[in-house]
C-alpha cells in the first residue's frame, strides 16, 4: 500500500545523471583568505554584548534552519490530524447511537420477537 499524500502533489526535482564534477580546494582557501578577520565595528557604537541564555534560546527558535520547513509541514498535517479526529468521534458518536436505538427497539420494545 503506498502512502496517502494531502494537497497538491509535485514532481520532486532530479539530479542530471552526467558525471560529478570535482571543485579545486584552493578556490575555497582563497575565498576564505578574502574574508575579513575581525567583524567591523563604526567608531563609537557600543561592543556586542553576548546573548543570555534565555535569549539564545529564543534566537535558536526564530532562526530558519533545515527543520523550519519540517516544523510548517507538520503544523499543516496537525490541522489534518484535527479533522481527521473530529470526523472519527462522529463517526464512533453515530454507530453508538445507532446500537442503543437498535437495543431499544429489540430487547425493550420487543418490536422483532425471534
Amino acid at each position: 500500500m503506498s502512502k496517502r499524500t494531502r494537497g497538491a502533489r509535485t514532481a520532486r526535482p532530479t539530479r542530471p545523471s552526467g558525471p560529478r564534477t570535482s571543485r579545486p580546494a584552493q578556490a575555497g582557501a582563497a575565498a576564505a583568505a578574502a574574508l575579513p578577520a575581525a567583524p567591523v565595528v563604526a567608531p563609537g557604537a557600543e561592543p556586542a554584548r553576548p546573548l543570555s541564555n534565555a535569549a539564545a534560546r529564543a534566537a535558536a527558535r526564530t532562526a530558519a534552519g533545515p527543520s523550519a520547513l519540517l516544523t510548517a509541514k507538520a503544523e499543516n498535517e496537525y490541522v489534518y490530524v484535527s479533522g481527521d479526529l473530529r470526523r472519527i468521534a462522529t463517526f464512533a458518536a453515530i454507530i453508538a447511537g445507532a446500537m442503543i436505538v437498535l437495543w431499544l427497539l429489540l430487547d425493550v420494545l420487543k418490536v422483532v420477537s425471534y
